[in-house]
């Protein structure tokens, strides 16, 4: 595994080193004091932290995994009263996922006992506080014994106006909602929600890149985002995602213009190289907006033609023992202007066409083929020229 930026907001990663160091231990020398300390951290994050870090990205199980996080901390103080209380103190103020409007999320998850969603729905009656917060606090004296029905009031069917979904379901009894086809739907839906910062902030920089690829003018990046903004029906989840993030006081980007995080394909390298020939009108680049690799074929063509043409003339004289002198006055100047005209159509259909990943190889390809093609052209001409006996 590469080395990663260790800041705080990336601690895994300094889980994953402490992991490590322990395992290698017995290849440098530590100290008692330090052995202790990466021995109490490592414990940390296998017994604790792995969990909840790989089920934060899904929304649905987040009540439910925060209230559990928090009842697996308390127990911890049995292990290391010290990590546990600052952990404990840490994650307090995160509990998003908890307040009285997001509690909501636990309807759609499957992990949640039917008879917690039971009390759930009917503390749907009781009065909820007139200023919801967005990110409640809890008395860890009473962690153990809360439930996530302690979290849902009157304020949870605020969930629902917000995202545009029906509580119809709720009115029906718990044990039908997943052979309900309303639910499912609206279970779907949810599943696909992602509010994770972590996302969001990929997001946000995903969409600056994919505006550059598009255009380096800034009004027609303008033009760009008001398409997206104003064509709903392209963007079914915009509101949605636009309301929650809202609703926990941060920017969300559109579903939409999120892509997996993750090394870059082919395709899309490829896509980002010739790019520009989309926004140009029927393929014909623009002055600019034409590829980097487009301009450096033509100018590597203008340097190298003649040096080029000139060899294979001489080469040709050689294997013909004539005069290179005479052969390079009647064939360089034609020789070089038909390298001229090919070069140019050439580059432009490799760049048009070709994968990123095959224009060296075919860029070869093409410069043997040509040269090879010039050298029979001479060759054959020679032939048809020598009067027959």
């Amino acid at each position: 595994m590469a080395p990663a930026g260790l800041h705080r907001a990336r601690w895994m990663a300094k889980g994953i080193y402490a992991i490590k160091v322990y395992m290698f231990r017995g290849e440098f020398k530590m100290t008692k004091k330090e052995e202790v300390a990466i021995t109490e951290l490592w414990m940390f994050v296998v017994s604790i932290y792995v969990y909840h870090w790989f089920q934060a990205p899904s929304c649905r199980f987040a009540p439910r995994n925060d209230l559990k996080l928090l009842k697996d901390l308390k127990a911890y103080n049995k292990v290391n009263e010290a990590i546990a209380e600052v952990a404990l103190k840490k994650f307090s103020g995160h509990l998003w996922y908890l307040s009285e409007v997001l509690a909501a999320f636990a309807f759609f998850d499957e992990n949640v006992p039917l008879e917690t969603k039971t009390k759930m729905v009917q503390a749907l009656e009781n009065e909820g506080q007139e200023d919801t917060l967005r990110r409640i606090t809890i008395d860890s004296r009473v962690i153990e014994m809360s439930s996530l029905e302690d979290f849902v009031s009157q304020n949870t069917r605020k969930f629902f106006s917000i995202t545009g979904l029906s509580p119809d379901f709720l009115e029906r009894e718990v044990v039908t909602w997943e052979s309900d086809p309303e639910y499912l739907h609206i279970k779907n839906i949810v599943s696909s929600m992602r509010v994770v910062n972590d996302i969001a902030e990929r997001g946000v920089a995903l969409m600056e890149e994919y505006n550059k690829l598009h255009t380096q003018n800034e009004e027609q990046k303008q033009y760009l985002l008001l398409t997206i903004v104003t064509d709903p029906p392209l963007l079914p989840t915009l509101d949605v995602e636009i309301s929650l993030g809202h609703e926990l006081g941060a920017e969300r980007i559109p579903h939409g213009s999120r892509r997996r995080p993750g090394p870059e394909s082919r395709r899309a390298q490829d896509e980002r190289f010739v790019q520009p020939f989309a926004n140009s009108q029927d393929g014909i680049p623009g002055p600019d907006n034409r590829p980097f690799g487009h301009h450096m074929v033509l100018i590597i063509e203008l340097l190298f033609a003649p040096p080029a043409v000139g060899f294979v003339l001489l080469l040709d004289a050689a294997l013909e023992e004539k005069s290179a002198k005479k052969l390079i006055e009647e064939k360089f100047c034609d020789m070089l202007f038909a390298n001229y005209a090919y070069w140019p159509i050439a580059s432009f259909a490799l760049f048009r066409w070709v994968p990123a990943y095959l224009r060296p190889p075919a860029t070869s390809l093409l410069g043997l083929g040509w040269t090879a093609f010039m050298s029979w052209c001479i060759h054959n001409e020679r032939k048809t020229s020598i009067p027959r006996k």
